[in-house]
């Protein structure tokens, strides 16, 4: 099986943190955004992983061949974002088209039963029921339960199926076919080359592809929701807390790098704290830290905190991208005169 992980994008509703780290890097429950997806597939007979890479792409090849090294591992430039379909396009020369593909956005934890690719005989369409599915990808089924037709971000939704960024080829051939068709004729949907296109010509060509219900789909799109997707997989997967000094309370559920150093403080719940962090005099809730931040004298909440940054007598809520320093020069006199 080939596995093909779109993760090109600029992340812009991330922002102020995509400008030095890319989306798919970005720290969520104790590693990043990619790692759980990799993570979730590693077992699959994977025969290529193929990830598709663009803005800051060196920091995700430099981050992945460090971390999964035993896996084999193929990156492509995409060097113009022109949609999802055009990002599986560039990595054609990549893949084998009689081979099995999986498609997985770099942007999405989703929790399937992953072994079921393995035997799979037909394409299958990750899909679960939304509210809004004008959002997104929609799917229409037939009486039999196979897809009939998809549609892209539509305006009167046939269903409330929304596509959730997981697609099983069983014949990729076809698939770069109908993608060939897209660039061919310029066909694109709100300016972009869409996978969603392509798909709806394999199916209008005679492809079967049936839905696969996703139970669990975690998206990081802005800072509200990576926030909610660390709450929800720390809830699921944070280690019990570690053991700290009599100064230092821990409401679960958190994940502390071993490397970090709390100092009279109260950390949690819903609280990520990255390597070597210091905490001081601070409390902390609902929370990511990211590496080498030193915090002091602070009460934040629902706040993201970039590598290598500093906070200094803050109260309330903070989201700053790394290296930067935020600090009320105020409070900080009333610390010192005391």
């Amino acid at each position: 099986m080939q596995v093909l992980i779109p993760a090109a994008g600029k992340g812009t509703r991330l922002r102020p943190h995509t400008y030095v780290t890319p989306k798919s890097l970005l720290p969520v429950a104790g590693k990043p955004l990619l790692h759980h997806i990799i993570d979730r597939i590693a077992d699959l007979p994977i025969s290529r992983l193929i990830l598709i890479v663009g803005y800051l792409g060196d920091a995700i090849r430099e981050d992945i061949q460090k971390a999964y090294s035993h896996l084999p591992l193929y990156f492509v430039e995409q060097p113009e974002q022109q949609g999802l379909g055009h990002s599986v396009w560039v990595a054609r020369s990549h893949l084998d088209p009689d081979e099995p593909l999986l498609i997985i956005l770099g942007d999405t934890i989703a929790d399937v039963e992953w072994q079921q690719f393995a035997i799979a005989d037909t394409s299958l369409l990750g899909v679960r029921s939304v509210d809004d599915p004008r959002r997104f990808g929609v799917v229409k089924l037939r009486d039999d339960g196979t897809i009939e037709y998809v549609i892209e971000k539509p305006e009167h939704p046939p269903s409330s199926l929304a596509i959730v960024g997981i697609y099983y080829i069983t014949r990729p051939q076809r698939l770069l076919e109908a993608l060939d068709t897209l660039i061919q004729q310029d066909t694109r949907t709100r300016g972009e080359y869409q996978l969603t296109d392509a798909l709806q010509l394999m199916l209008e060509r005679g492809e079967t592809i049936r839905p696969l219900p996703v139970a669990e789909w975690y998206d990081c799109g802005n800072l509200p929701m990576w926030l909610a997707t660390n709450q929800t997989l720390l809830d699921r997967v944070a280690p019990p807390p570690p053991l700290v000094s009599e100064d230092v309370q821990i409401r679960s559920p958190v994940w502390i790098d071993p490397s970090a150093t709390l100092r009279n403080a109260v950390v949690g719940p819903y609280v990520t704290i990255g390597a070597s962090s210091t905490i001081t005099n601070s409390t902390i809730q609902n929370t990511i830290v990211g590496n080498n931040v030193r915090i002091e004298h602070s009460t934040l909440a629902d706040s993201v905190i970039g590598d290598r940054s500093q906070v200094r007598n803050i109260h309330g809520s903070v989201n700053i991208c790394a290296d930067s320093t935020v600090t009320n020069t105020v409070e900080q006199n009333d610390h010192s005169s005391q």
